[in-house]
């Protein structure tokens, strides 16, 4: 009992631990499948772990390494365990490796002895499986068996840590590539904004030039019109001054007219008057 509530207790630490930073990149290590399986049915049957933790609403990549590992890379740390108790239960799962720590499923033979013991494999493999061979055994057929699995072990921690370093390398590459992309992205953003700022001088020049265009065109027809005006003027004046003349000689014609009438009297009065004489004379011969 108290066996057990030391390791839900390690288990409740450690979760609060990656819960605390729950940013840190947390990896669960997966070695499946039984029976030899090939690099594709790793895929679709990891694929379809992946996708049952996605249902139930955990985050988390994946990425399969070899014809029977896999790894699945969360964010928040602290879902590791609910995710290693989902997938230890999966038929066709071996073991699940959280910070070296194993944890075997149903496919393992150790499964049911530390379902029993209620803690990890923390030293590696060969703890748990000596506990499941028979006693019988040769103790030196067991030590060079546990030495090989050590070896796999040291092989697998090595190639765990060379994933990481690739992984760390590729968020390097990754990070750089994205300032990279961010350097392009502004110097596109300013190459366009300069092209946008000389469209708008140009556009500003030729506006302008339009402007200019159309000074130049209503100052033209100002002055057209204003000649148009003064030729309407002097057309006016002459046709006031023909006018005038016309009147004018009206007017001269009127007074000769006049004279010669008058000097028509006048003549008609004299010879009338000269009748009168000459009669006078003629009555004072008689």
């Amino acid at each position: 009992m108290l066996m057990e509530y030391h390791v839900q207790s390690m288990h409740y630490l450690l979760c609060s631990s990656k819960t605390a930073f729950c940013h840190e990149s947390f990896y669960i290590f997966l070695l499946c499948l039984l029976e030899n399986p090939t690099r594709q049915e790793t895929e679709d049957l990891t694929n379809l772990w992946h996708t049952g933790l996605f249902n139930a609403n955990y985050e988390c990549q994946r990425f399969v390494v070899d014809d029977n590992r896999a790894i699945f890379l969360l964010k928040d740390g602290s879902m590791a365990w609910e995710i290693k108790d989902y997938l230890v239960l999966q038929d066709r799962c071996l073991e699940v490796n959280i910070e070296q720590q194993i944890f075997y499923g149903k496919a393992s033979p150790s499964y049911e002895a530390q379902k029993e013991s209620k803690k990890p494999d923390i030293v590696g493999k060969e703890e748990l499986a000596k506990k499941t061979k028979s006693k019988d055994k040769d103790e030196a057929k067991h030590k060079k068996k546990n030495d090989s699995k050590m070896l796999d072990l040291d092989q697998l921690q090595e190639e765990m840590n060379e994933l990481e370093e690739e992984l760390e390398r590729l968020k390097y590459q990754s990070n750089k590539a994205e300032e990279t992309l961010n350097v392009i992205m502004e110097n596109s953003e300013e190459e366009e904004k300069q092209k946008r700022i000389e469209d708008l001088k140009d556009k500003r020049s030729k506006d302008k030039d339009g402007v200019e265009v159309l000074k130049k065109s209503e100052k033209e027809k100002i002055i057209k019109a204003g000649k148009e005006t003064e030729n309407l003027s002097k057309i006016s004046q002459e046709h006031k001054d023909k006018q005038q003349l016309v009147e004018r000689l009206k007017k001269e014609a009127e007074e000769r007219e006049a004279l010669i009438k008058l000097a028509t009297e006048q003549k008609l009065e004299t010879d009338r008057r000269k009748e009168m004489v000459e009669k006078i004379k003629d009555k004072e011969e008689l």
